[in-house]
């Protein structure tokens, strides 16, 4: 009850300036919640307030994105038994799931503990480069070479891309 008294109009305010309607505010501030909550155990957060405003700023610009490819996607005028469905083959829908859990555990196999929470913030979290070199305080560039390089890797170990 604390955090929804003291963060919900905060994070209200927030999504109100990337125009998110007031019934996804709802929705982003419980998922900004559980991750406070789950970082909160893991003593990874020095102060709630800034993580907060952090993470619904990056869930708001997800929404926005998520959003728009969506409504690219779904196109009212279009006749879609006329398209081609390739992402509904279940082989290709199996491949998609084990090129995942293959990515994901390459992230926690990373031996340098900062490249890892680096990949993690990108991929996991979805942080900005920009903010990620704030949070863990190192260059932009550092952060773009250590993504660049897992990137590179992952293509060459799995033949796919990211």
């Amino acid at each position: 009850m604390y955090l929804l008294n003291q963060y919900y109009p905060i994070s209200k305010r927030i999504l109100k300036r990337y125009n998110i309607p007031d019934e996804d505010c709802w929705d982003i501030f419980q998922e900004t919640i559980c991750k406070i909550l789950y970082h909160r155990r893991r003593k990874a957060i020095e102060t709630e307030k800034n993580y907060l405003i952090t993470a619904i700023k990056n869930i708001a610009k997800n929404y926005i994105r998520d959003k728009a490819k969506y409504d690219e996607l779904f196109v009212h005028d279009v006749d879609i038994s006329s398209i081609p469905d390739e992402e509904a083959d279940p082989e290709h829908i199996l491949m998609m799931q084990q090129a995942i859990q293959a990515f994901i555990s390459d992230i926690s196999t990373v031996k340098n503990p900062l490249h890892r929470k680096i990949l993690e913030a990108y991929y996991l979290e979805h942080y900005d480069i920009n903010e990620i070199a704030k949070l863990y305080q190192v260059r932009r560039n550092h952060v773009s070479v250590i993504i660049t390089r897992f990137n590179t890797q992952f293509q060459e170990k799995y033949n796919v891309g990211i």
